[in-house]
């Protein structure tokens, strides 16, 4: 998410269910902890563990970055990106219901023919079934560069 703030200007209070970091990409924040007062200028980036109550506060017009972690209990992070690397995810066919291009998974005749493989015809699994089938050893995993020599 990408945070806009106007100099000398102050989040009040707050803290995050999950784990976050923060990236400051222009200006200056200050970051306020319990015990401590943390000040990020441009480039720099800092966590924060789920609960950690916290405001922010703009010592300069600024820009910064928070990613929010995953609030699924063992996990650290998962990656929900917005547009650059989710659309191109989804254009290569990452959906669990959708081939590449969008093409549903029950169109996927003319992938058959082209890459004269077969391809499924149920939707994958979604982010926390995902989960699950790694916790119980379940989740197949590959390595795509084998594949690609």
């Amino acid at each position: 998410m990408l945070v806009l703030m106007k100099a000398n200007t102050q989040m009040k209070e707050h803290h995050a269910d999950a784990r976050i970091s923060i990236h400051t990409l222009q200006g200056r924040i200050r970051v306020h902890l319990p015990d401590q007062k943390i000040e990020l200028p441009a480039g720099e980036l800092m966590a924060l563990d789920h609960g950690v109550p916290h405001d922010v506060e703009a010592v300069e017009e600024s820009a910064f970055l928070i990613t929010i972690g995953a609030a699924i209990p063992g996990c650290k992070w998962v990656c929900l990106g917005d547009y650059a690397n989710s659309r191109g995810a989804a254009d290569m066919g990452l959906y669990p219901d959708l081939l590449p291009g969008y093409i549903p998974l029950s169109h996927g005749a003319a992938f058959r023919e082209a890459w004269d493989a077969e391809f499924p015809t149920q939707s994958g699994l979604n982010l926390l079934q995902m989960m699950e089938a790694a916790k119980g050893g379940l989740l197949k995993v590959g390595n795509l560069h084998e594949h690609l020599r």
